[in-house]
């Protein structure tokens, strides 16, 4: 594959060289764990969604050397700080639009219909391709059938290495004990 080829165009030439109904998708420097494709595609099929991505999820920073949980939904008094109404309205949009971006974008945690990306495409584009997928698909298909799923049990574990396109922030640090538990 050419390398020319933007990320948009080389996951739907995957996606049409795919043979199955559901595509997982993986990031190549992230953790899966044994029962990540099993637990992302029964709740794809339980909730008959067109397609899935966590919205919590367990990160490794190399570069702290610390496990943490990332959890952007929790991030909901970000505007008690406004002085008033105005500025708490204006914060609140803010915020929703943040954790819009943090829970839809990050394309590490894709789990879809293959038919839903055959009728609506990635975009043709190295950048951002994978939240504008997503909200593609949740404008086509509503809010009911691209869903959200946190993972509490540690079935994926994101790396953080400084060569990532994105960063996420860590809302809590996860100690020994519990990383051992983890999927």
């Amino acid at each position: 594959v050419s390398e020319n080829l933007t990320i948009g165009c080389k996951r739907n030439l995957g996606a049409y060289l795919a043979s199955g109904d559901i595509i997982v998708n993986f990031d190549d420097d992230d953790i899966y764990g044994r029962s990540y494709i099993t637990a992302m595609v029964a709740e794809l099929e339980r909730r008959n969604l067109c397609a899935l991505t966590l919205s919590a999820w367990y990160d490794f920073d190399t570069r702290l050397g610390r496990c943490g949980f990332v959890d952007p939904q929790a991030l909901n008094d970000v505007d008690k700080v406004a002085a008033n109404l105005t500025q708490r309205a204006e914060l609140r949009k803010l915020r929703e639009q943040s954790i819009e971006g943090a829970v839809y974008g990050y394309g590490f945690s894709y789990v879809h219909l293959r038919s839903a990306l055959m009728s609506h495409p990635y975009p043709d584009t190295s950048a951002c391709e994978d939240i504008a997928f997503m909200l593609q698909l949740r404008d086509v298909y509503g809010n009911h059938r691209v869903g959200l799923m946190r993972d509490t049990d540690g079935i994926c574990l994101h790396m953080m290495h400084g060569g990532n396109t994105a960063d996420s922030m860590m809302h809590r640090a996860v100690p020994a004990a519990e990383m051992a538990e983890l999927a």
